[in-house]
């Protein structure tokens, strides 16, 4: 075979030609030397979560997540009224019970989570964490009483209460329950 001369390693090169990208003796002599490699690794890096969430992190997620997340079906509520040609009022969206509905759902979610985790409690705060637990199944029936109320007379053609009382109630309800399931998801993520 005859000889081809000396052989050489194929090096990338920048756009002039001229000096070598990323040449592995460059990174070798200079660690802080930046790199294409290295910048596309940075990018591609995964964020990771050292420690445990606090409380508060457990309760900003249930805000957002849960709390925002389960206005949706009023969403849904506003584009029907939309197709039907008019822009309704806050009392068209909620004068119907349907915040007393989702309210219930939040309150039962709250209950839930601190139920998982109710052995772990701290004697200290076995007062405040029944208390609270008793407030939120308080608050259920309330929702649940109101909801059967509102719905009964919707289907059943009767007079209906005004849209008012039912707006404001289940507005105020709705606040009751948040705040009684985001205790209950800050004490069951302080227990973790």
């Amino acid at each position: 075979m005859p000889d081809s001369g000396p052989q050489s390693t194929a090096e990338p090169v920048d756009a002039d030609g001229a000096a070598p990208i990323n040449s592995s003796s460059d990174r070798k002599d200079d660690p802080s030397a930046g790199t294409v490699d290295d910048t596309a690794s940075a990018a591609d890096a995964v964020i990771q979560i050292t420690g445990a969430p606090n409380p508060r992190s457990h309760v900003i997620v249930w805000l957002v997540g849960v709390l925002l997340s389960s206005l949706i079906p009023l969403i849904f509520i506003f584009i029907h009224s939309l197709d039907a040609g008019k822009i309704p009022s806050i009392f068209e969206l909620l004068g119907h019970g349907d915040l007393l509905l989702i309210s219930l759902v939040v309150t039962i979610a709250g209950i839930t989570d601190i139920t998982l985790v109710f052995r772990r409690i701290r004697p200290a705060q076995s007062l405040p964490v029944a208390l609270l637990v008793l407030g939120a199944v308080l608050v259920i029936t309330a929702e649940a009483l109101w909801y059967a109320d509102v719905t009964a007379r919707l289907l059943d053609k009767q007079s209906f209460p005004a849209a008012h009382s039912v707006t404001y109630g289940s507005i105020g309800l709705f606040l009751i329950s948040s705040f009684c399931s985001s205790a209950c998801v800050s004490i069951a993520a302080g227990t973790r």
